[in-house]
């Protein structure tokens, strides 16, 4: 880790003893939030996956049949109908219609089955809820918990960083705490949502897959989705605020390491790559918070004040100081070697070097 620079500007606040003693209590409240976050978010979403789907005829109907049956075979009606039109492609070199048969095209078939993909999940999807609501809404619970410990650590690093950093906007802490609770509020609200309509779904029966599709499509536009759609909305823009502006000013008077801020900072973009670097960054963010990181913790937390990093100097190196360059302040130029004196010194003037005069031989 490199070492921060030492020069502090003289308008930068300096905490006292006391309060950065309150701030490490607080600090340790936020690490331990930080790793509960991690721990509910994880075990919601692996507990969301171990449910499995079971027909218990807690579904629609769809032709007098089962929703999962009649979706299977809807499935299976499509796959056959796209190999057929990829045989009629591979013999004839290209894809034809059948005008016999009325077959469609391999793009045709393909397109068809793919719809008939989406519609069976989305049928499926709310029935599965309705087979499972206590143990859907119980994820959603905990999955809401561990969204709202995120405002914790959040808030203490604004706080840190409002505290070494007066100029940091309050709009920050509004988000810190904001972002994390529209999120949770949310997830709990679509969750009953579901719920409710998936009560109501399974009662009905329906002519064929596309129209329970669209109405499982309808009955997920109520009022209470709406609302929901609208909190996480909010929820995502103040915590990618946070993010980004949050982890800019900590990393900027030292709070954080630059790793930590940098990755805090391009988040936003690096989850839908990376999903699980998110979990990382929060552990990260919590070990700090409670002063567990490998190495020394950044100086700024102890000391109580801004230290920012130093700049890194570009690569080949830039104008370098005078003592690195072997002169001094005052434009005086030092002895390249031990043995040579200064100019000022009166040893170190060399005489001019002349031959010894000859003596005249006497004869």
């Amino acid at each position: 880790m490199p070492e921060p620079n030492p020069k502090q500007p003289p308008d930068r606040p300096t905490l006292t003893a006391d309060q950065i003693a309150a701030e490490r209590r607080r600090g340790r409240i936020a690490g331990i939030a930080a790793m509960g976050a991690v721990a509910l978010v994880l075990a919601s979403s692996v507990w969301s996956q171990s449910v499995d789907s079971d027909d218990t005829g807690n579904r629609p109907t769809i032709g007098r049949q089962p929703a999962g049956v009649a979706g299977e075979r809807a499935l299976d009606s499509a796959e056959r109908q796209l190999e057929q039109a990829s045989k009629r492609t591979s013999k004839k070199g290209k894809s034809t219609r059948d005008k016999k048969a009325n077959a469609p095209t391999e793009a045709e078939a393909k397109k068809n089955k793919d719809d008939v993909e989406e519609q069976k999940d989305r049928v499926d999807g709310l029935a599965n809820v309705n087979e499972h609501n206590d143990t859907f809404i119980y994820v959603a619970v905990l999955l809401s918990l561990g969204l709202t410990l995120l405002a914790v650590p959040f808030l203490h690093i604004f706080r840190a960083t409002r505290a070494r950093r007066p100029e940091t906007i309050v709009a920050l802490g509004v988000a810190a705490v904001a972002g994390p609770l529209a999120l949770a509020t949310s997830t709990v609200v679509r969750a009953f949502g579901l719920r409710d309509v998936a009560r109501d779904f399974a009662a009905l029966s329906f002519p064929d897959l596309q129209s329970a599709s669209d109405k499982a499509e309808d009955l997920a536009k109520g009022g209470m989705f709406e609302i929901a759609t609208a909190l996480a909305f909010a929820g995502v823009i103040a915590t990618l605020f946070w993010l980004v502006k949050c982890n800019y000013d900590a990393l900027s008077v030292g709070l954080l390491p630059r790793v930590i801020g940098i990755l805090g900072i391009g988040l936003p973009l690096v989850f839908f790559v990376v999903p699980p670097i998110a979990i990382f960054w929060l552990l990260a963010l919590g070990g700090l918070s409670l002063g567990l990181w490998p190495g020394r913790m950044p100086p700024a937390w102890s000391e109580g004040r801004a230290i920012p990093w130093p700049k890194r100097q570009p690569r080949g190196g830039g104008p370098k100081p005078p003592d690195e360059l072997g002169g001094e302040r005052n434009g005086e130029v030092a002895a390249a070697d031990p043995g040579v004196k200064d100019a000022g010194d009166d040893d170190s003037v060399q005489q001019p070097h002349t031959q010894p005069r000859k003596r005249k031989r006497r004869r």
